[in-house]
């Protein structure tokens, strides 16, 4: 152990006052000699407890923002949730073409792209359940008929532009507010809204859904004729299902050439 007489002294030679400091480095570098390893060791590289960050490992990338932690394939994770709930998911698999796994279904190893996903009337979805369908870029067809998803959950769907298909009957819980989440859906040919809470100004929100062909708002019983030219602006649009709604026949005849309305 170093005396302090002997750093007094040597602090005398250096003409300056003693540091308050108590560092072995330092006391090391007074005295000219070189600072043992294990303090240069800790003074360079401070240990992931004393900064409270612990470095990724090696080989392992920082998970993508918005996707839980440990999810490596956005894919994969949205997989796992719909085998969860008891929902399907149709999958194209490496060397398999594309595949349907159900609920009892075991999900292959290997890389797999979600296609489509049905969760028909599985009791556990929420609107919270949708975030994890966010990423899935080749997303093109999906069901929740049935469960009780509602105008936020339709938020975490805005970025799914390549849907084709999007199945919401019987959630009664979305209302015209909830439909501008889907405006830059411009792939989408079918969109089925049965029993929701929509009126005239919802229709009025779907104008942008150029590739809709089909459309269901059956039993919406506030949506009424002076929707219906908000319709006919759909280029693709060829048949709606009306029933229960307050359309009338004198309505439905007198929209564009060619688009057939269902009221009973």
């Amino acid at each position: 152990m170093v005396e302090r007489a002997t750093i007094s002294s040597r602090l005398d030679q250096l003409g300056g006052p003693e540091p308050q400091i108590n560092s072995a480095n330092w006391i090391h570098e007074l005295l000219g000699l070189s600072a043992p390893e294990s303090v240069a060791g800790s003074i360079a590289s401070p240990s992931p407890s004393a900064t409270g960050i612990t470095p990724a490992a090696p080989g392992n990338p920082t998970p993508t923002a918005g996707i839980p932690k440990g999810a490596i394939d956005p894919d994969r994770t949205a997989a796992q949730e719909v085998h969860k709930l008891g929902g399907t998911v149709t999958i194209v698999v490496d060397g398999q073409g594309t595949v349907s796994i159900g609920a009892s279904d075991a999900l292959p190893a290997t890389k797999l792209i979600v296609q489509g996903i049905d969760l028909t009337k599985c009791s556990a979805v929420t609107d919270d359940t949708l975030r994890l369908f966010t990423p899935l870029a080749k997303l093109e067809r999906l069901i929740l008929d049935g469960t009780s998803v509602g105008d936020e959950g339709l938020l975490h769907l805005k970025e799914l532009i390549g849907l084709r298909e999007l199945f919401l009957d019987d959630t009664r819980r979305i209302t015209d507010r909830g439909l501008a989440a889907l405006s830059g859906m411009t792939n989408l040919t079918e969109l089925r809204l049965k029993r929701q809470q929509l009126t005239d100004a919802g229709l009025i929100r779907l104008q942008t859904l150029t590739s809709l062909e089909k459309l269901r708002i059956a039993y919406n019983t506030a949506v009424t004729d002076m929707g219906l030219p908000a319709l006919s602006k759909l280029p693709a649009l060829r048949y709606v299902n009306a029933v229960g709604t307050a359309i009338t026949p004198a309505g439905a005849a007198a929209t564009k050439s060619g688009l057939k309305i269902t009221l009973q």
